[in-house]
């Protein structure tokens, strides 16, 4: 496949992440049915794991060990299960009420954020092998991010921290340099 329509396929899909973060910020201050939070959140959780695939695909560097490979997974599994938590505690009233209930659940929806932080910790140190300014700089903001997920505050300023995220993805993507397809 020709580079160029790579990166374009690459745009459009950092650039439904940027959307499905802006239709996610309105849930916190729009009263929707739980059926339309369901799809919201369901819209984000496709474009959050196709964005950071994509992102981590797209370094591309031959010289990354299966140290590197672990750190990506590591950080894709508690990116999932922080997004089905979300899914799941934003689109249902009943496991919303299970969590305030049962200290249980807390934990475990705590647990899941806990990992979704260090995974994000450990990715700042794997991204910085890149030597790439806008890598660094989306780790950094995805710390921020896990940080104030894990103090419970997803809808508001959280969600425009993605969208300067995938802003900064958009610019990584348009600045690798077209040395040879496997970059893309």
């Amino acid at each position: 496949m020709n580079i160029t329509v790579k990166k374009t396929m690459i745009l459009f899909l950092f650039l439904f992440y940027i959307l499905s973060n802006l239709l996610f910020y309105r849930t916190g201050y729009k009263d929707y049915p739980n059926f339309v939070l369901l799809f919201i959140t369901s819209i984000l959780f496709i474009s959050e794991v196709s964005f950071w695939s994509v992102l981590f695909k797209s370094i591309g560097d031959k010289r990354l060990s299966e140290r590197n490979y672990h750190i990506e997974m590591f950080f894709m599994i508690g990116l999932i299960g922080y997004s089905l938590s979300r899914i799941f505690l934003t689109s249902s009233p009943y496991i919303n009420d299970l969590l305030n209930s049962s200290i249980v659940t807390a934990y475990i929806i705590g647990v899941i954020r806990l990992v979704f932080m260090f995974s994000s910790i450990m990715n700042i140190f794997y991204l910085i092998d890149t030597k790439n300014i806008f890598l660094v700089a989306i780790s950094i903001f995805n710390i921020i991010s896990s940080i104030l997920i894990w103090l419970d505050f997803d809808t508001g300023i959280n969600a425009g921290i993605r969208i300067l995220t995938g802003i900064l993805a958009i610019i990584y993507i348009i600045s690798v340099k077209n040395k040879n397809s496997e970059e893309v």
